[in-house]
């Protein structure tokens, strides 16, 4: 199994290093001064070549930007980068879960304790852990602070962490008690369509996800029932994959909030609720004597 990095860094728009954590010996800090004067401080590049995926020498960068940040994967070896960027993804979504929202430069400056534990817990030897932040913060208290807890209470929610973090359902902390059991579904879908110039449509097609909002007790079995048009699905890890190839019904536990339950995609033939007529109109021509 090809693992994900070797070492990950925080950078500033100047390249400037803010945090760093190394999972593998086969990297140093200067691979980071490397992507500062090779990649970012660059002249001349074309677009084309200002890709999120560079190799210089032995190295590979794998990297994207988020607010006035730079997340950077570094790795030797022939990692998986599909995966490499699905966890910083998911890194990003972490951190602004703890920082309420907000991920920038100043907020990893006064967090750096916290993101030195959090990177921790999220990968090991360059392989990703568990990244659900309902998981993570039964046991890292948001922002570091530990409430005064009595020694019972404080070995009972020990327990609970343990059984999260090991147990099949890491995106759910047990021992959930809501008095009012609420659940709120989104549908989102945008239309995509391409269209000759006499008003024929060449090729439509509909991309859409599915948003939910859980406030229930316990451990709750939801089921969804889907229309069998349609395709290229990409499920939350929630869901029951197996039951889901049997019977078409999607089967899940939900996490605790907001969370995206699926992404699907419709290409078959629709009917388009307006027609569009593509036109035309020249600029008005303005003589200047």
């Amino acid at each position: 199994m090809a693992h994900c990095c070797a070492a990950i860094y925080f950078l500033n728009l100047r390249g400037d290093i803010l945090i760093e954590r190394r999972y593998r010996d086969d990297v140093e800090r200067d691979m980071a001064e490397n992507f500062r004067t090779q990649i970012l401080n660059s002249k001349g590049e074309t677009s084309s070549l200002q890709t999120p995926v560079r190799t210089l020498g032995s190295c590979t960068f794998v990297y994207l930007r988020h607010s006035d940040l730079y997340v950077l994967m570094v790795t030797k070896n022939n990692a998986n980068v599909m995966m490499a960027f699905k966890f910083m993804t998911s890194l990003v979504d972490l951190f602004r879960s703890y920082f309420e929202g907000a991920l920038n430069e100043n907020s990893v400056k006064r967090n750096f304790v916290l993101i030195y534990e959090l990177l921790d817990e999220t990968m090991d030897f360059g392989f990703p852990q568990l990244t659900e932040p309902a998981a993570l913060k039964s046991f890292i208290m948001q922002k570091g602070v530990r409430g005064e807890l009595d020694v019972a209470t404080s070995t009972q929610q020990a327990k609970n962490a343990t059984l999260t973090v090991t147990g099949a359902v890491s995106w759910r902390r047990p021992g959930l008690k809501y008095q009012t059991n609420e659940v709120f579904l989104d549908v989102v879908e945008e239309v995509n369509l391409l269209m000759s110039n006499t008003g024929a449509v060449l090729r439509n097609d509909v991309v859409g996800r599915i948003m939910m909002k859980c406030h229930l007790s316990d451990m709750p079995e939801l089921r969804l029932g889907l229309n069998e048009k349609i395709e290229d699905i990409t499920f939350h890890q929630c869901v029951n994959l197996g039951t889901y190839e049997a019977n078409k019904v999607v089967t899940f536990i939900p996490p605790d909030g907001e969370f995206e339950l699926m992404r699907y995609a419709v290409s078959t033939v629709c009917y388009m609720p307006k027609r569009l007529r593509p036109s035309c109109v020249p600029p008005a021509m303005h003589l200047v004597c």
